[in-house]
């Protein structure tokens, strides 16, 4: 296995593989209602893909992106969480202001390749292109069963956020806890910020 890392603009051809095969992965297992699978990320300089690639035969086996603050499209998280109250708004914002931020989104795994550990491989990928492009703080969705993996990558739930951070996404039958990861040095600003967080809400 192979990982490919571009921006979705520079290689337009992998960025519709990308979403195509993303759309069928949600087929199979029957969900709906994402916000990261419209189209509009792939004419975004600052969505940054993840992608393994199967080296023999040339399969997309699986990807994530990194969505970077400041482009021409809001960051999925918001636009997914836009009706539910202000504080994921000002949280994302703060977060912007302390350098660097982006979301983590759009993984997908093709059928019996999440045994294989492939999505913690893309996460971590993901992770150490984000320190190399100077993106120090990131944000996602977790589900029940992904929560583990990312916090053992060194992702925190964000429970200062409505209803502690804990969501029905896409559809009532999913848990789903916004989680945040923060380089090291870093760790003071974000305690900082938690305390700022606090008190406004």
């Amino acid at each position: 296995m192979c990982i490919i890392i571009s921006s979705a603009t520079d290689r337009y051809d992998l960025a519709h593989l990308y979403l195509e095969n993303h759309k069928a992965t949600l087929r199979h297992y029957k969900v709906s209602g994402i916000s990261s699978i419209s189209s509009s990320w792939k004419y975004n300089p600052n969505a940054q893909m993840v992608i393994a690639i199967c080296p023999d035969s040339n399969e997309m086996l699986g990807a994530v992106r990194l969505e970077i603050f400041g482009g021409t499209e809001r960051l999925p998280m918001v636009e997914a969480l836009k009706s539910i109250g202000h504080e994921v708004d000002y949280f994302v914002s703060e977060l912007a202001v302390n350098k660097g931020l982006a979301e983590l989104c759009g993984l997908w795994c093709k059928p019996g390749n999440s045994a294989k550990d492939l999505p913690k491989k893309l996460i971590k990928a993901a992770l150490e292109y984000a320190k190399k492009i100077n993106i120090s703080h990131i944000i996602g969705f977790a589900n029940e069963y992904s929560l583990p993996t990312v916090q053992n990558l060194g992702f925190t739930h964000v429970d200062n956020l409505e209803n502690e951070g804990i969501f029905c996404y896409p559809t009532k039958q999913y848990k789903t806890y916004v989680v945040h990861y923060s380089n090291a040095e870093d760790k003071k600003a974000v305690l900082e910020l938690e305390t700022v967080s606090n008190s406004y809400s």
